[in-house]
């Protein structure tokens, strides 16, 4: 996935799920051998660690796969006149 892309709403939700089998995996014993399950769907997804924790983070809070609101990135604009 391009950097700097946000991630639409399926994209949370298979975020989300894909965690959430790699933590079974996890539990399950000697099957799967990570400490480090967001960094997994990260890697398999092709997505940063962080963008990976901050869906996970707001699904958590909320329950819900809310996308992220567009803030406009760079300087502000400097009124000239």
């Amino acid at each position: 996935m391009p950097q700097g892309k946000a991630v639409d709403l399926r994209g949370r939700q298979f975020v989300v799920r894909l965690k959430e089998v790699f933590d079974q995996e996890r539990r399950a014993g000697a099957v799967v051998s990570t400490q480090d399950p967001a960094g997994r769907v990260a890697k398999a997804l092709g997505l940063g660690k962080r963008t990976v924790k901050d869906i996970l983070s707001t699904y958590h809070h909320t329950g819900q796969f809310l996308a992220p609101t567009v803030e406009a990135k760079g300087r502000v604009p400097v009124a000239c006149g």
